[in-house]
């Protein structure tokens, strides 16, 4: 149920059940030979593990994800009413510029209906529509431009819903907009379900949508390797836990659980996919491909669920959850003066 963006830009309306809100240094000890030292190592980076908590539930601790040290988080969870309510999750996490943004939506959830009496709800067919239509809605985003877009389909999330037409799609979304007085580039990651009953005179639909997204000013966003990696980290380490998931599952269709849990899970793929493709176009989509070319899944020392990041650095996680890492092999936090004691993550959990 791991993995899985976003600044508040969407506003759900009609056919909702209830809108949406507001959418290093050397280790070494004594009697040892000194480390060399690597010349231009980049620096590392350290993460602060942020826990999502839900008011209507306990308080209990929802979501958690690692966000880039230094950053504010821009999270909420509101439970949509009507007939079927649900938690409207919102994981965000901005610069302290501003500049940069990641995000996530784990589960957005939508009707439509048609027929002889009449019609209504917000009617969608796949996710590229689905997000261009949620973006026309938003008042605090303009000037929302497409510069390049990617879709395939995937296996749906629904179950066999009584001879419900079911259908599935992953969309990239590569465009420019304006929010906040800046001009941003944003890549957003979207997976749509849909199952439709009816026939040609009367139709019902439920849709389910989960969104990514990584902005950035224009002409950084696949040029700056370090907020390349640091995406990455932030979209496989958010993670629903899993009292949250089985309190939730309680009040929420397992339909909508399976796409929410498929959300976390499979974004990175696609966009991994789409900037492989980008290469020919433009050699520094490398660098996202590079920061998302594998994960692990490493035993947490302090007991808690297994740690998923993406593969290449070396990992060290302290006693409240934190993360470090970088790509120097003779860093070591415990002597880069980060304070605190840490454990170098070694071990791949089963």
């Amino acid at each position: 149920m791991r993995r899985v963006l976003i600044l508040g830009i969407l506003v759900l309306l009609a056919g909702c059940d209830g809108p949406p809100p507001k959418f290093g240094k050397l280790g070494g000890g004594v009697g040892q030979t000194p480390k060399a030292t690597i010349t231009n190592a980049a620096p590392p980076l350290l993460y602060t593990l942020h826990k999502v908590l839900d008011p209507a539930v306990s308080n209990m601790a929802a979501y958690t994800y690692l966000m880039p040290q230094g950053w504010r988080n821009e999270d909420q969870i509101t439970w949509a009413g009507g007939t079927q309510p649900y938690p409207v999750a919102i994981l965000a996490a901005k610069s302290p510029d501003k500049k940069y943004a990641l995000g996530v939506y784990p589960l957005i959830f939508g009707t439509s209906y048609s027929g002889p009496m009449g019609s209504g709800g917000m009617p969608l067919h796949n996710a590229s529509e689905a997000v261009k239509t949620l973006i026309a809605k938003a008042k605090t985003i303009t000037n929302f431009q497409v510069l390049d877009e990617k879709s395939q389909p995937m296996e749906s999330g629904y179950g066999d819903v009584g001879g419900a037409q079911r259908s599935a799609d992953m969309a990239v979304i590569h465009c420019t907009y304006s929010e906040d007085g800046m001009e941003r580039e944003a890549v957003i990651v979207s997976r749509f379900d849909n199952a439709v009953m009816g026939d040609q005179n009367s139709q019902s639909q439920t849709w389910t949508l989960s969104l990514q997204i990584m902005a950035a000013p224009p002409g950084e966003l696949m040029k700056n390797k370090e907020f390349l990696q640091q995406s990455a980290t932030f979209f496989y380490s958010a993670y629903i836990t899993p009292d949250y998931y089985k309190a939730t599952n309680k009040l929420t269709m397992d339909s909508a659980a399976a796409n929410r849990e498929a959300g976390l899970q499979r974004g990175e793929q696609i966009m991994k996919s789409y900037w492989d493709q980008q290469k020919t176009n433009d050699a520094s989509a490398q660098n996202f491909s590079d920061s998302i070319r594998g994960v692990g899944r490493y035993t947490d020392p302090n007991g808690g669920a297994p740690l998923v990041l993406p593969e290449g650095p070396q990992y060290w996680v302290d006693r409240d959850g934190n993360v470090a890492s970088s790509s120097d092999p003779n860093y070591d936090p415990n002597t880069g003066g980060e304070g605190g004691s840490w454990t170098a993550l070694k071990g791949k959990a089963k």
